[in-house]
């Protein structure tokens, strides 16, 4: 996948907040404020540069919301599975029965860390025989869920929280508004049509491309196995080996060295 594309899932998660955003606040803000941005070209300039400034570090936030939450351990999938089944098995057939079992004593944190890493390095191993295009593939699904994701859900309630920030902001008279009952409300009731329009159009197909997700990587990995297979021994019995690299929370945390 292209390094633009991959900005543009970022970019794309903004631009829909911002625009959510400022379609929203169009009953309350006061005509002079319209006035002045539209009359003068400098002020377009800077407004347009502004937009797309916040659209930024908006949408990247959006971004790592999605990924703590479906790449996290909370949200395991079908290889997690599958790997553990595949390194249990493995561990409780070695011959040696005075080697911990390490892996049966992973908690769940740390063996869908550590399951996703080995995936990680499998397919992307130089003896790995599906064809590049079907691994550019997953990861344009990754990229789709993404961006779907933070456009139908998190855009959405985003602005709702930023359009109650700038209600405050308005109340206090930090920014010029036009703040009467009505115009709040109906505000409030555009947010309401964006969360909707993203709960019921955009991220329901979201739902099709988890699951795509989930197969494909099930897939590259069992029509791979028989290449995959003594790599994933070796690399179970050398941590069976060494019991105390694998634990990590056995190290220490970076806020208490020094």
């Amino acid at each position: 996948m292209s390094t633009e594309y991959r900005f543009l899932r970022f970019e794309s998660a903004g631009i829909a907040t911002i625009l959510f955003l400022l379609i929203s606040l169009l009953p309350i803000y006061q005509n002079d404020l319209f006035v002045f941005i539209t009359s003068d070209l400098n002020a377009i300039i800077g407004s347009v540069a502004a937009f797309f400034l916040l659209s930024l570090p908006v949408g990247y936030i959006e971004h790592q919301l999605v990924v703590n939450k479906y790449r996290s351990h909370k949200k395991p999938r079908i290889i997690h599975d599958i790997l553990e089944k595949i390194i249990i098995d493995y561990e409780n057939d070695h011959p040696d029965e005075n080697l911990p079992k390490v892996f049966s004593n992973l908690n769940k944190k740390e063996f869908i860390s550590f399951s996703t890493e080995l995936l990680e390095i499998l397919l992307h191993h130089k003896e790995n025989v599906t064809n590049e295009s079907i691994s550019e593939r997953l990861s344009s699904l990754w990229s789709h869920f993404y961006a779907r994701k933070a456009v139908g859900i998190y855009a959405p309630f985003i602005t709702l929280i930023l359009y109650i920030a700038i209600i405050v902001m308005g109340k206090l008279s930090i920014i010029p508004m036009n703040l009467n009952q009505n115009n709040v409300i109906g505000g409030l009731f555009i947010v309401f049509i964006f969360i909707l329009i993203g709960i019921l159009l955009i991220d329901p197909y979201t739902s099709k491309l988890w699951a795509e997700i989930n197969y494909l990587e099930a897939e590259l990995m069992l029509f791979n196995f028989k290449i995959f297979s003594p790599k994933i021994r070796g690399v179970i019995y050398y941590f069976m080996q060494h019991p105390n690299q694998i634990k990590i929370s056995d190290y220490p945390s970076i806020l208490k060295c020094g």
